[in-house]
């Protein structure tokens, strides 16, 4: 539901930097067109979504057009939620009192009731790491995002595209709208996969750095772990 744009727009056009142009094949074997191409200028959205920004875009596949069904949250034991779960304080199991105790199981507008929280105003930002955003994306289902978050509904939220700095660019360049992103997780290992299509090692890495898995290769839960995201 959340395609995260990581190269989201790519604006004209491409320029070879000095380490390519040596292996850059000869003109003549390129298609028609792209030899007069000079620079190309990515525009990444770090921590945003394609659908947190432009969630209703011309011509896109984008969230307003979504099937009800299709992007309906589910609980941690596979249940669809009643409503979603409210904005938890950071670092307490309670509910974060600056925004609503619940909304609706479905997308809604951050600026809009009851939110009513401008897109000026800093809102809390959500767990992004390699193994909870995996089970986010729940094998391509991307109906997790509420399950395994610490913002509850805050996940579901978006802004109108219209007025933001990014809907000129969309209208006037290549907007990615299907793109989702180059690896699971933060932003950290994503710079790495823009610039190199690489992991950085951390061989032998503290104890305490290191992640528990189960038996399926999932984030092991702690034996207090709430059984529900309410």
């Amino acid at each position: 539901m959340l395609r995260t744009v990581f190269a989201g727009l790519l604006l004209a056009l491409w320029g070879p930097m000095a380490a390519a142009q040596a292996t850059a094949p000869p003109t003549d074997a390129l298609p028609e067109g792209l030899e007069k191409i000079k620079t190309i200028v990515v525009i990444y959205a770090e921590n945003r979504s394609f659908t947190h920004l432009l969630p209703d875009f011309p011509g896109t596949l984008n969230v307003e057009d979504a099937p009800k069904a299709s992007i309906l949250q589910k609980d941690r034991d596979g249940s669809v939620l009643p409503s979603l779960p409210p904005v938890w304080q950071k670092h307490a199991a309670k509910p974060d009192p600056a925004y609503p105790a619940s909304m609706p199981n479905a997308p809604f507008r951050i600026s809009a009731p009851p939110y009513n929280r401008p897109p000026d105003v800093l809102n809390r930002t959500p767990v992004h790491r390699l193994y909870q955003n995996r089970a986010q994306i729940n094998g391509g289902s991307k109906d997790l995002f509420v399950a395994w978050t610490d913002t509850g509904s805050l996940a579901m939220g978006n802004f109108a595209g219209k007025g933001t700095h990014l809907y000129r660019p969309a209208k006037e360049f290549t907007l990615a709208d299907q793109f989702l992103q180059a690896a699971y997780g933060g932003s950290n290992l994503n710079h790495f996969f823009l610039a190199c299509a690489c992991s950085p090692p951390f061989p032998n890495a503290p104890e305490h750095l290191r992640v528990v898995l189960n038996e399926k290769g999932d984030l092991k839960l702690a034996p207090d772990s709430p059984k529900s995201a309410l």
